[in-house]
């Protein structure tokens, strides 16, 4: 009990700095999606296509968009990144892990690879993988 006490200001500085970096994280995507959009106000958003089921999860990741870092924004549990309308080079990944026989996980891994697509203002896209065609895919998403 006494060693408990005497972590008690560290644990509440652990604490403090988690949700410090929590708030911060989240003010800095807020400003760079601002920012993004003022410079860009008919940007694109393209969907990144994740699963997540209790055996088995998978996920598309873009990693740069015209060789530059880009903005990513989330809504709910979708995540994706926003992108100029016309043409653009991106960089994607593919992740997937399931629950294995003999091994405890199996991971499926795809390299990153560029991809050409040409986006059209006032839409939004999904980006996808086809574990068929091993191919990357981008699909107009159809509002709800």
């Amino acid at each position: 009990m006494e060693d408990l006490m005497r972590m008690w200001p560290y644990l509440l500085l652990v604490a403090v700095i988690a949700i410090g970096s929590i708030i911060y994280n989240y003010h800095y995507l807020k400003n760079r999606q601002k920012d993004y959009l003022k410079k860009y106000p008919d940007a694109v958003k393209v969907y990144c296509k994740a699963t997540n089921y209790v055996v088995a999860n998978s996920s598309v990741t873009i990693i740069l968009v015209d060789k530059e870092t880009p903005t990513y924004f989330q809504e709910g549990m979708a995540k994706g990144a926003y992108v100029k309308p016309g043409k653009s080079k991106l960089t994607v990944r593919f992740d997937a892990s399931r629950v294995g026989v003999f091994y405890k996980h199996v991971n499926t891994y795809v390299d990153p690879i560029e991809i050409d697509v040409d986006l059209q203002a006032g839409k939004t896209y999904e980006l996808v993988f086809d574990k068929t065609s091993e191919s990357f895919q981008i699909l107009e998403k159809k509002e709800k």
